[in-house]
């Protein structure tokens, strides 16, 4: 219960924050975020791909939040080999496709839009899988705050993928 209401608290402060919008190394991000995570992701042996990640504009601290839900998951959901765990990204037109992708358990294609809503948990039954159902609602309200947007594809048994298509770094995206 009391992760329960710390994950509510911290859904609600993102409406309230009014931290300052700053340029962001993505690479940075994940690097600090695998360090932090060290004592407890490395006896998982997991296998870390990190291409070369853009620059983005947004309050660092929901940036982080982000990508560390999303890593925590790629994580989480693994099969019982060592994880493989990538982040991506490919530069179009007018923006990236970050892309965090995992060979974990995956997930039916129907719940792709479902898994982003508040206490969505695919697999409650199971007992496996800790949490309270609100790291993917976190993140989508993350991104939604930085006028980015964030999709989900899967294949049951052989992994999730979560891409981001984040606006080029310029003025028009510093509104967040």
């Amino acid at each position: 219960m009391k992760n329960l209401i710390k994950d509510l608290q911290l859904y609600a402060s993102l409406y309230n924050d009014k931290g300052l919008h700053e340029e962001i190394d993505l690479n940075q991000v994940i690097l600090d975020l695998i360090s932090k995570n060290a004592a407890s992701w490395e006896p998982l042996q997991i296998i870390w791909k990190v291409g070369n990640l853009p620059h983005v504009y947004g309050r660092k601290n929901q940036v982080s939040l982000l990508f560390e839900e999303l890593l925590t998951n790629a994580v989480k959901f693994r099969v019982e080999k060592a994880p493989h765990v990538s982040v991506s990204a490919k530069e179009f037109s007018h923006g990236w496709k970050i892309t965090v992708a995992d060979q974990g358990i995956g997930f039916d294609q129907a719940f792709k839009d479902n898994i982003f809503d508040v206490f969505r948990k695919l697999h409650p039954e199971d007992g496996r899988f800790e949490g309270t159902g609100i790291g993917l609602a976190l993140c989508k309200r993350i991104c939604e705050l930085h006028g980015w947007e964030i999709r989900a594809e899967s294949i049951p048994g052989k992994g999730s993928s979560f891409i981001l298509t984040i606006p080029e770094l310029n003025q028009s995206s510093k509104s967040c």
